[in-house]
């Protein structure tokens, strides 16, 4: 039976303070005229509802394995949030 009602919040939205909740293809903020979102695909990677909750937790996540270039070139790479978008970090930990 689908879920009735507003969705979990898996944060606040870094943008505006809204909550940030689970849409089909992304983790969107639910304000109504923010634009912030996570996709739930970046560069091939399939991103999880714990992905995204870390970032909006830290601002940023662990070293992520599985992205793929546009070149088709597998890659490692942060998730980090950098005034309200999403950016990837090669920065060595």
């Amino acid at each position: 039976m689908p879920q009735s009602g507003p969705a979990a919040a898996l944060g606040k939205c870094p943008v505006c303070g809204e909550a940030v909740v689970e849409r089909p293809k992304s983790f969107s903020c639910s304000g109504r005229e923010c634009r912030f979102v996570i996709w739930k695909t970046i560069a091939g990677k399939r991103i999880t509802a714990r992905t995204a909750k870390t970032l909006l937790d830290r601002g940023q996540t662990s070293r992520l394995e599985g992205f793929q270039s546009k070149a088709g070139k597998p890659f490692s790479a942060s998730l980090k949030l950098i005034d309200g978008q999403v950016k990837f970090s090669f920065d060595q930990d």
